[in-house]
């Protein structure tokens, strides 16, 4: 975006957070010198926010280490901040410039399109070592929280609640005891004792909606979210492996009386009681109500527990039973084109797909190639980033410590796996009327889903189930039949999905009509030892299975348990009475009535599936007003249903049963309706009257829904939607991968839009330090930076040079600094680092009164890693570059405070352009309160003398008596503008013009 030219930009806001966990750091000395803004890498603390920092330590408490020696990561970020500190600044922003949240959703207890997301305070790997357990044992409620030692606060650490570095924290947190919180509390107010804990610097807790959105203070329904419907159990960030045995068993309780109810608050129909979960991908919590149970799992992996998760307490004991994953949450070894992106504002080439087919056009995997000159889309901007987010910061000094200016910024083709986009096939239903678009993850690629759509128009209510007629003693699992040849398309289903397996007969290689039921983690079977309930019965594709005790015959695979299709026998009366019509069934963590399909004699009937479905628990057992029952599953490997059975279509008009369907909870995590184009007229009409033209010409024929339904027996023929998602190239897609700019040009152009919209702000970088510090390697390193090309001149977002009014390229080279030296520095914890100069000069010019320059004054350097003689450092010097020399008198000093800009400029001498912002900020701070008030004489006179009286404070300071008369540009009545020998110019706007500025000599 080009701020330079653009009037009508309107500055957003910068928010400076201050830290939740500076309580105990002294911030007296914040604010007693010039502002610092140090950007760079981190493995802790919060992205793109300027976080206020008071001492190293605190830098290390938010922001974590320099150095990782398991990974061999290293972090720019603390180490910068410490070399500016040490240097004499003490007024210091932090700005992490990469990170990804560390989170995970999990289930509650209770069907809800909610969900609650536990995730890491900050973005880092160490949330893999963060745990919460919740005990919800009935009046002793209570949160722990495990992180590790090195995430003590200061006060923690005062009061020695650490012993060890390898020490567990354990924060508890006694939510009735305490806090007199119960199960029947809000779950909002029970997230806020956890968030705002003093000593929960680790995790945070939200509500999440269907599309992942935190709606934690602002949805009223999520509010009434209560902490009776968590479960309980331990709850993981970051952890994918099971190192045993991963299983899953969920009771499920029809709630029908208020003396059943888990707690009080319970409003639902259907309690999910969590028995055993050993499953760390699932979205339930880790929990056996059984401690023996788990214990006995723990063991294979010598782990020995004698109570609920204690072996959480021990440092490292965790990842023998669930492994890390590898998701890399820091992003610190991010690569330059990355870097550049993530700051912001700039242009990037592109990258396209061209579509490939081979003789009989089957389209073959893409070529990727640069995108040709000849496409307005290869040079494409690239918009906010960190550079966006400080533009209305005002901070004299932006240290870029993350890149160097010596750095070429090159980046790779991307791959055809760049350009394959997932993305929903809908289809129409209702004779095209409305389109259905699936709702799935465009991050995760898991088999495609079939569906079949079924309308049916109800004319006799005697289908709605009543709770008499449920047997309600148990809620079965049903099953999809495990498809081995769907696994060939190179996706797998998501680890945990429980299939049916029908198993073969080893010797005569048929099958025996007998099943086993497994899980899939990772491509893998894993028998299921725990479905079936207290009866061990499963339905499998509409057909109820048993456990049998007398297998067929004696299997290879040797299931532990064998299920066979049931007979009346096996359920009547013994489980199933007579007068119950009614079963339940649980498909993906949701209940459905199912009807059992018997004849007038109490027998299944012949040729038919056991089970009919019907629709939801929630509209089938309360009062449907809307008259409308839906039944929907959504399994791999088979065709599910979705069935809409509907006693309101003659007085409901297509709006409002698009309405209905999106409103109903068995659909709207599946599926967005709307009305399709061809629907769009009738949207008003009710839906039995609206009348369908079919065919063309002098076959076409007008009828009206209502025939539709009447001639297929109250139905309309099925919608038959063959896969809901799909992988395809996207040949419209560009994406940026390399650069020809450079970090100094997009360091000086942040410098320059902030100077001219905020306030005076100088960028001040390094080049990468040398390994090699050999005189020979030093003087190549010299001729390599004395040929660089920085282009300091402002781009457009094609790439293009900015023409000022003279139409000459606008030069932005007085914005930055560029420091040339090496030297190495201890921190406060003894550690040995080595800087390029810019954080430590940024440091010692922030210390500098207005009125004095940094050239030849000495930085508090203890030894440089080389130094360079007096040919190497003129030609430095020559070049732009800031460099540090032995005096004699006073040690190392700065050899010249210089920037960037033309050598013919004023501006080459830092000095200059910190005195004329010193002017700049004045105006600004005397005329802000002006600008939007009349444009009178009273006005003009008190803008006259607000300018005149800020001025006269520096006058013979820092520039010779100078008069400043103030004008007002009639055309533009809001802005005041000021004459600078006898130059109109803007008041936010100092023009470049030699010797009009008068500078007192500071040499």
């Amino acid at each position: 975006m080009s701020l330079i030219d653009n009037e009508t930009f309107l500055p957003g806001v910068i928010t400076e957070v201050e830290s939740d966990y500076s309580y105990g750091y002294d911030s007296s000395q914040f604010g007693t010198t010039d502002s610092v803004v140090v950007v760079g890498t981190a493995f802790s603390g919060p992205v793109g926010t300027p976080v206020p920092i008071y001492n190293p330590e605190h830098a290390r408490y938010i922001f974590g280490k320099t150095y990782e020696s398991g990974s061999k990561k290293a972090a720019t970020l603390v180490s910068a901040i410490e070399d500016a500190y040490q240097k004499g600044s003490r007024t210091i922003y932090a700005v992490r410039i990469s990170g990804k949240e560390a989170s995970k959703d999990f289930e509650f207890n209770s069907d809800s399109i909610y969900k609650l997301r536990l995730r890491s305070t900050y973005p880092t790997n160490q949330a893999k070592d963060f745990f919460m357990v919740y005990d919800n044992k009935e009046g002793e409620e209570k949160i722990k929280i495990f992180k590790p030692a090195e995430r003590a606060t200061i006060v923690e650490k005062m009061q020695g609640a650490i012993v060890s570095e390898n020490d567990t924290i354990v924060l508890e947190l006694k939510l009735n005891l305490d806090y007199g919180l119960t199960k029947d509390s809000s779950l909002v107010d029970v997230i806020s004792v956890v968030n705002d804990h003093p000593y929960n610097n680790v995790v945070r807790l939200g509500i999440v909606d269907n599309d992942g959105l935190e709606v934690t203070s602002s949805d009223f329904e999520a509010r009434q979210i209560l902490l009776g419907s968590l479960f309980p159990g331990a709850y993981f960030i970051g952890r994918d492996v099971n190192h045993i045995t991963p299983d899953t068993h969920i009771n499920y309780r029809l709630i029908t009386d208020g003396s059943s109810k888990p707690y009080q608050g319970f409003n639902g129909m259907i309690y999910k009681d969590l028995a055993y979960n050993t499953d760390v991908n699932s979205n339930l919590p880790i929990y056996a109500k059984d401690n023996k149970v788990l214990a006995q799992q723990l063991k294979n992996v010598e782990v020995f527990s004698t109570k609920h998760f204690d072996f959480l307490e021990t440092t490292g004991l965790v990842d023998r039973v669930f492994g890390k994953n590898n998701e890399d949450y820091e992003e610190v070894n991010i690569d330059a084109f990355d870097i550049y992106q993530r700051l912001g504002s700039g242009f990037a080439v592109t990258a396209r797909a061209e579509f490939r087919a081979d003789a009989s056009g089957k389209e073959l995997v893409p070529k990727i190639k640069e995108t040709p000159t000849t496409d307005v889309n290869r040079v494409k901007e690239i918009k906010d980033g960190i550079y966006s987010m400080l533009e209305n910061m005002n901070a004299k000094y932006r240290v870029l410590a993350c890149g160097n200016a010596d750095e070429k910024i090159v980046g790779k083709l991307p791959r055809p796996k760049d350009f394959l986009v997932l993305s929903p096939v809908s289809t129409k239903i209702l004779e095209g009327l409305i389109e259905v678009t699936p709702i799935i993850d465009p991050k995760a690629p898991v088999l495609p889903k079939k569906y079949e759509f079924n309308i049916s128009n109800i004319t006799d209510s005697a289908t709605m189930a009543n709770a008499d007629a449920i047997y309600g003693g148990e809620v079965f699992t049903a099953i999809p039949f495990f498809d081995e040849g769907q696994l060939s398309q190179g996706v797998a289903p998501a680890n945990g999905t429980v299939v049916a397996k029908k198993l073969v007969d080893p010797l005569l290689k048929t099958e025996t009509g007998e099943i086993a039921i497994y899980s899939i983690y990772d491509s893998g079977l894993y028998e299921k030892t725990n479905i079936g309930g207290t009866n061990g019965i499963v339905i499998v594709e509409e057909d109820i299975y048993v456990l049998t005790t007398t297998p067929t015959t004696a299997y290879d695979e040797s299931p532990v348990r064998v299920y066979r299709k049931a007979t009346e026998a096996d359920l009547f009366p013994g489980v199933i009475s007579s007068n119950e019509k009614f079963i339940l069934s649980e498909n993906n963590t949701r209940v459905y009535v199912l009807q059992l399909n018997l004849d007038n004699t109490g027998k299944f009937i012949a040729n038919s599936k056991h089970v009919s479905m019907l629709g939801d628990i929630q509209t089938m057992m309360s009062e449907n007003e809307d008259e409308t029952i839906i039944f929907s599953q959504s399994n791999d490997f088979e065709v599910n249903e979705v069935i809409i059975q509907s006693g309101i279509l003659n007085s409901v008009t297509l709006e409002e049963f698009v309405e209905l369907l999106n409103q109903s909870h068995s659909l709207n995590h599946l599926f967005k309706f709307s009305i399709a184009e061809e629907g769009l007229i009738f949207k008003d009409d009710y839906v039995m009257e609206i009348e369908i033209t079919t065919g063309s010409g002098v076959t076409a024929a007008t009828e009206k829904l209502e025939d539709k339904f009447t001639a297929g027996g109250n139905k309309l023929k099925p919608v038959l939607l063959p896969k809901d998602r799909e992988v395809a190239y996207n040949y419209n897609l560009y994406v940026p991968y390399k650069t020809n700019d450079n970090f100094a040009r997009q360091l000086a152009q942040h410098c320059t839009y902030t100077s001219l919209k905020t306030a005076p702000t100088h960028g001040i970088m390094g080049v990468a330090t040398l390994n090699n510090r050999s005189i020979a390697s030093v003087a190549k390193r010299i001729d390599e930076v004395l040929e660089l090309d920085f282009d300091l001149y402002a781009k457009t977002s094609a790439g293009r040079n900015m023409l000022d009014r003279n139409n000459m390229p606008y030069p932005i080279g007085k914005n930055v600094s560029i420091v040339f030296t090496q030297y190495p520095f201890y921190t406060d914890e003894g550690e040995l680092l080595r800087s390029n100069g810019a954080a430590g000069y940024a440091g010692m010019v922030s210390n500098l009164p207005l009125d004095q320059s940094s050239t030849n004054q000495p930085i508090l350097l203890g030894e440089l890693d080389f130094e360079l003689t007096n040919y190497q450092l003129t030609r430095l010097t020559q070049k732009g570059y800031v460099t540090i020399k032995q005096s004699y008198t006073k040690g190392l000093v700065v050899t010249d405070g210089i920037t960037m800009a033309p050598v013919e400029s004023p501006f080459r001498r830092l000095n200059v352009t910190r005195i004329i912002g010193g002017v700049e900020q004045l105006i600004r701070e005397a005329s802000e309160p002006f600008i939007g008030k009349q444009n009178n004489q009273a006005n003009r006179n008190s803008l006259h003398t607000a300018i005149k009286s800020g001025l006269e404070k520096i006058k013979g300071t820092l520039i010779e008596a100078y008069e400043f008369n103030l004008v007002v540009d009639p055309k533009v009545m809001k802005f005041a503008y000021i004459d600078i020998d006898y130059n109109i110019v803007p008041i936010y706007e100092i023009r470049e013009v030699r010797n009009r500025i008068k500078v007192k000599d500071q040499l």
